[in-house]
């Protein structure tokens, strides 16, 4: 999958402070941006003496913070009055969930409220010209001029100063302005909620140690140890997918409701059914893992990253994360706002990061998908061919594959990746002689019926001399065979001399690049299924061969050649969409 890169957002977690601790001028330097403070009286005995923040301090002791405000650390504090009720109501959420085990960083009552009205450093109003920006502790980004707060609250009164920051009153309670990953967080009753999501994504969760941002205290015992510990929070899928909890992104999700999560799962995991030899727990966790990640992966969404003349309002089209110029044609997904549109008929969530929607029916074309999306196989890359023949008594040398590269000045015989192989078998033997070739084929998946499709290259893409004009002339005429495991605890794929025939006497024009569809006996024509899936592994469970005229067949008296001129395999899913 394609890694996209970026700044990631940290989220700061305080460590307890370290008694006895003074200011230092390394504490100093890392946190105070504007030093006009108290000396002596900390940010918390500022808000412990004022009478009108009262239930505002109860939250803070409530919520553990007292110590942090009592610190030698810096920072700006916007302090609302606030009733009891108003209180007591984050005071509960605070408790309820310390109870249930929720860390610190992902606290509702401490990202929502506390750390939504304080931000690291000391801010003075006073140097203010127009608007800045500032960064408060919960990583949401507010605008600050003189008087108001993110064209929200008003500053009242005189500020504060303290030893350890600044403190301003507001007129009310900021508001919580959630990220995506927020929304989905908290979205968590009922059919149309996000829990089945939210529970796969946190299983990714991991904090770890900024050891720039942090401040170092000496060594212990052959260890740093910090007096300020910085960590950053990271989701090790959705750094892959899309950073939705990251403030400084521009993201769209739409997020399958538990609805669909329910209905769509145990579908996707037959497409997942890995063989025996994985063992048990590892092909189950992969089946599990695939499903969900087909489930989640393809509607994430960079706006930053779509096309320069991409309209917001309704664009032409937009493609996900995972969208490569190499498979240009898998993972973009035409009029998204349209009727069928991946998008259509949803309501979105304007969040501070982009914008979430919530999808009651699934509506990704699964043919645009990573998985689902066609499979090209490359005749002349070495380990995509085999030319040991089927029969025991061939020989690997008996067969000749020629690499020919193509002059991609002649449209009408257009190659893929300018190159295809040519086929023969050196055998003078008449009744022995028949040119033929395996194709591994990687990435199949289970359950998942496929048409099978070569394209047959004609010797006019090789040059237009008179001996090329005579040979393309010529017929071919092929049977195809195929080779995987019958069932997904079988022991072994079919062995060679029972390959199993999906077509046979199948002509081919050689006059052009002719693309043809092999499985064409009765039982196949609606696709070849496989019991085992391959996706990602090393080697491949499925072998399809191409076997061509014997050297004492009648039809090469009457206008067929043998050789065989290939220049990729196909591998083409059936499925009904939106289904």
């Amino acid at each position: 999958m394609k890694l996209k890169k970026s700044i990631q957002t940290g989220i700061v977690a305080l460590c307890a402070t370290i008694a006895g601790v003074s200011c230092t001028d390394t504490w100093d330097e890392h946190y105070s941006v504007n030093s006009s403070s108290v000396a002596g009286v900390s940010l918390w005995e500022l808000i412990e003496n004022d009478e009108s923040l009262k239930n505002f301090k109860r939250v803070l002791d409530s919520c553990e913070f007292k110590r942090v405000l009592a610190s030698s650390q810096v920072f700006s504090v916007w302090a609302p009055e606030i009733d009891e009720a108003t209180a007591q109501h984050w005071i509960d959420v605070y408790k309820a969930e310390k109870a249930r085990g929720v860390r610190e960083d992902d606290n509702s009552a401490l990202n929502q409220f506390v750390k939504n009205h304080i931000a690291l450093y000391n801010h003075q109003v006073s140097s203010v010209s127009g608007k800045d920006t500032i960064v408060m502790m919960n990583g949401k980004r507010m605008t600050l001029s003189a008087d108001m707060l993110n064209n929200d609250a008003t500053i009242e009164g005189t500020p504060g100063n303290a030893g350890n920051g600044v403190l301003y009153k507001v007129n009310k309670t900021l508001s919580f302005n959630p990220n995506i990953w927020e929304r989905i967080q908290a979205d968590s009753v009922g059919d149309n909620a996000l829990d089945s999501v939210y529970k796969f994504f946190a299983t990714w969760n991991e904090v770890v140690l900024n050891e720039e941002a942090s401040v170092q205290g000496g060594i212990k015992d052959g260890k740093v140890w910090y007096l300020d510990s910085v960590m950053t929070f990271n989701n090790t899928y959705l750094y892959s997918y899309g950073q939705i909890y990251n403030e400084d992104s521009m993201y769209w999700y739409s997020a399958p409701t538990n609805k669909v999560w329910n209905e769509k799962l145990p579908e996707f995991r037959k497409f997942f059914q890995f063989h025996k030899d994985r063992g048990a727990l590892v092909a189950d966790s992969l089946q599990n893992h695939y499903a969900k990640l087909l489930l989640t992966y393809p509607t994430f969404f960079n706006v930053r990253d779509q096309y320069k003349e991409f309209n917001i309002e309704q664009p032409d089209s937009i493609f996900n994360t995972s969208y490569s110029s190499y498979n240009y044609k898998f993972n973009v997904f035409e009029k998204p706002f349209e009727a069928n549109g991946v998008l259509a008929g949803l309501t979105s969530e304007e969040c501070s990061n982009g914008r979430l929607y919530k999808m009651n029916e699934w509506n990704v074309p699964l043919l645009k998908t990573t998985f689902l999306r066609q499979l090209d196989i490359e005749a002349e890359f070495n380990d995509n061919y085999s030319s040991v023949p089927l029969t025991a008594a061939g020989r690997e040398d008996s067969i000749a594959i020629i690499v020919s590269t193509v002059d991609q000045g002649v449209d009408t015989c257009r190659v893929s990746r300018g190159r295809f192989i040519r086929v023969s078998d050196n055998r003078t033997t008449a009744r022995k002689n028949q040119p033929e070739i395996s194709f591994m084929i990687n990435n199949t998946l289970s359950n998942v019926p496929y048409d099978i499709a070569v394209v047959f290259a004609t010797p006019l893409a090789r040059d237009t001399t008179e001996a090329s004009k005579a040979e393309a002339q010529l017929k071919r005429q092929v049977t195809a065979k195929i080779r995987f495991y019958p069932k997904y605890d079988s022991n072994e794929m079919h062995k060679p001399n029972n390959a199993v025939t999906i077509g046979s006497k199948i002509d081919v024009d050689a006059t052009k690049m002719d693309t043809v569809i092999i499985n064409t006996a009765s039982a196949y024509k609606n696709g070849v299924t496989f019991p085992v899936c391959n996706y990602g592994e090393p080697e491949a469970r499925v072998i399809v061969t191409l076997q061509s005229l014997k050297g004492n067949d009648g039809l090469l008296k009457k206008g067929y050649a043998q050789e065989l001129y290939i220049d990729e395999i196909i591998m083409i899913p059936r499925i009904e969409e939106n289904k």
